[in-house]
């Protein structure tokens, strides 16, 4: 098992996942993340994404996982929001998602796989097909 060192408290419309979905916001009031970050010292801070919108980082901030010594096979990452309970939230029944990942290749060149998750088909470039 490995631990991520990710932690934030930004949450901003960076890319369209899928506007096709009902209520998709086509031009959400803000994008980016020049408003939506909070500091330390902020009292409190509302955090949503517009529907069909995700928040989209690069792989060489602090979530991505070395996986030269991983089998080739398929596993589980587990996210966890809120893992220590510092934010006050109405539930936490839903702060902990599982998504699937395939890895494969050969050293020096690995492959990764996301399958679909609930309808979203990441491995599509945004807005194409294969």
């Amino acid at each position: 098992m490995t631990t991520s060192g990710k932690q934030s408290w930004c949450l901003a419309p960076t890319d369209p996942v899928d506007l096709s979905v009902r209520g998709a916001a086509w031009r959400p009031e803000a994008t980016g993340l020049d408003s939506t970050c909070g500091d330390r010292s902020a009292l409190w801070m509302r955090e949503v994404l517009p529907v069909g919108w995700g928040d989209t980082y690069n792989q060489s901030q602090t979530q991505a996982f070395d996986l030269t010594k991983v089998p080739n096979g398929t596993y589980r990452i587990r996210i966890t929001a809120n893992p220590n309970g510092t934010l006050r939230e109405v539930t936490r029944s839903n702060n902990i998602s599982l998504r699937t990942v395939v890895l494969g290749g050969k050293p020096g060149a690995r492959t990764v796989k996301v399958p679909p998750y609930e309808g979203v088909d990441t491995e599509l470039p945004l807005g194409g097909e294969r």
